[in-house]
């Protein structure tokens, strides 16, 4: 599959990875009307991704496709499959996707008291 890139300056246009050219510089076909073949340095284009997440579970961090905005770090979602998953990054641009993110946000409340509080609860 080719990837797909855009360059760093407004406004954005966009091409289609084709190779490395002698100097370094990523060559690119360019998308639009005018088309063509054009080269740059590898500071002024990014590879197109979709927004994503990372997300801990079991100790290891997964990404996962999302909306932006649809989930904040520190977030905990349960997937239809149970699995808890703990929102770490946003925005990672990762190219190691293992999905769309799936589930539902919990909301909780702190359970722990301050010290001076712990004196008077029964157990």
């Amino acid at each position: 599959m080719t990837k797909l890139y855009q360059t760093i300056t407004d406004p954005n246009r966009f091409g289609s990875f084709l190779a490395y050219n002698s100097a370094g510089q990523i060559v690119l076909e360019m998308k639009g009307t005018a088309g063509g073949v054009e080269a740059f340095n590898q500071d002024a284009v990014e590879e197109v991704r979709p927004y994503t997440v990372g997300a801990a579970s079991g100790g290891s961090l997964r990404h996962f496709i999302t909306k932006k905005g649809s989930v904040d770090r520190g977030d905990v979602v349960i997937t239809p499959t149970g699995m808890l998953l703990h929102i770490c990054k946003l925005d990672t641009k990762s190219a190691k996707v293992e999905g769309t993110l799936k589930g539902r946000k919990l909301l909780s409340e702190a359970v722990d008291l301050p010290a001076n509080e712990l004196a008077d609860t029964d157990d």
